[in-house]
C-alpha cells in the first residue's frame, strides 16, 4: 500500500511535538531540529507550513487553553457569605497551582515565560491577564459598586 500524505496530520504531528518538547525541556528545547526529530518529519515542512519556528510555535500557542477561563475557576471555589477577600485569593491561588502541576507544557511556561520571549510565551502572558482581567467580574457578580472595585483593584494587582 502507498504511502498516504496528509497535511493536517504533519502540522498535528509537528504541534505535538512542540508541546512535548515544552513539557520534557522547556522553551530552551525548542528548536526547528528537535521539533522535527520528534514529530519524525523533515524540518522543511516547518517552513512550508508554518514559515518559521515562531510560525508554528505561534499555532502550537494558539492551539489549547493553557489556563482555566475565570468562570470555571470561580465555579470550583467555596464560597460562603462574608468571606474574607484572603481566603478567596487563595482558594484561587490554589486552582491555579493545581491546574500547572498537571499540565507540564503550561508548568514550563510559567518557568520560562519571564526568561525567553517566544510566541508561546506571548500568548500565555494574554492569556494570564485575560485571566485576571475577567476574575473580577465572576467575584463581584450582584455585589455592591465598592465591592466590584474592591474586586477589580485585587485583581489587577495580582
Amino acid at each position: 500500500m502507498p504511502l498516504t500524505r496528509s497535511r493536517p496530520k504533519t502540522e498535528q504531528k509537528f504541534l505535538s511535538a512542540v508541546l512535548e518538547l515544552l513539557a520534557s525541556d522547556g522553551c530552551a528545547g525548542l528548536g526547528i531540529n528537535a521539533v522535527s526529530q520528534r514529530a519524525g518529519s523533515d524540518k522543511v515542512l516547518i517552513y512550508r507550513y508554518f514559515n518559521n519556528l515562531n510560525g508554528l510555535l505561534q499555532r502550537a500557542a494558539e492551539s489549547r487553553q493553557w489556563l482555566p477561563t475565570a468562570q470555571e475557576t470561580v465555579n470550583s471555589l467555596t464560597l460562603t457569605p462574608n468571606q474574607d477577600s484572603t481566603d478567596v485569593l487563595q482558594q484561587i491561588a490554589r486552582v491555579l497551582i493545581q491546574h500547572i502541576r498537571a499540565d507540564a507544557p503550561t508548568r514550563q511556561l510559567v518557568c520560562w515565560y519571564k526568561t525567553d520571549k517566544n510566541p508561546l510565551n506571548e500568548h500565555f502572558a494574554k492569556q494570564w491577564l485575560f485571566f485576571w482581567g475577567e476574575l473580577h467580574t465572576c467575584l463581584a457578580s450582584g455585589l455592591n459598586y465598592a465591592s466590584h472595585e474592591d474586586w477589580r483593584h485585587a485583581c489587577n494587582l495580582t
